[in-house]
């Protein structure tokens, strides 16, 4: 891909982004977004078969990026507990920020397969939280139950309080949810 092709390419995402995480994705058309990215429909299909391509990549890249930033601070190994929760949280919480919650009802409603991907980094992430709990805290409970069922109890307690469909039916912000918790 020459440089041009890649600013297009890049302009494209961060529009659908912006757009998407503003207003969901139903809401998104290719036409629409032809016109706000200053290029037509033609050039924009030869880029992204449709929207569902849009999404599939926006998603990844968001995902991606998110991890990318958390292993970078994690990478951090004098750190103390709290800076290495909030190294797992902070990224997240940036993320979620830009995000409304028509976002995440659009995704789980008319992108299941991509919402269960979101589930599956999540989970990942939360698995590293429990990790560095069991690992950084020495606690009753942790020395009563072993790591291994506290871990348990946390990885529960995280992936199914911050999933998008508890953000809808509480109707809270993504960012609300990681605050929460």
């Amino acid at each position: 891909m020459t440089d041009k092709q890649e600013d297009i390419r890049s302009r494209i995402l961060e529009q659908a982004s912006s757009y998407m995480f503003r207003y969901g994705i139903k809401r998104l058309t290719m036409e629409g977004l032809a016109a706000d990215t200053g290029i037509s429909k033609k050039t924009l299909y030869a880029y992204f078969g449709g929207k569902r391509d849009l999404v599939d990549e926006i998603v990844g890249k968001s995902l991606q990026d998110v991890a990318k930033s958390q292993n970078e601070l994690l990478a951090n190994t004098g750190a103390s507990s709290v800076e290495m929760l909030k190294a797992v949280f902070l990224p997240m919480q940036r993320l979620a920020s830009q995000m409304d919650r028509i976002f995440y009802e659009d995704l789980a409603k008319y992108y299941p397969d991509v919402c269960k991907k979101v589930q599956e980094a999540r989970l990942k992430r939360m698995q590293t939280v429990a990790e560095i709990l069991s690992d950084k805290l020495d606690t009753y409970l942790v020395r009563k139950y072993g790591p291994g069922i506290i871990s348990n109890l946390i990885i529960t307690s995280l992936s199914s309080f911050t999933t998008p469909e508890n953000i809808v039916r509480l109707g809270i912000t993504p960012v609300q949810a990681i605050q929460l918790f």
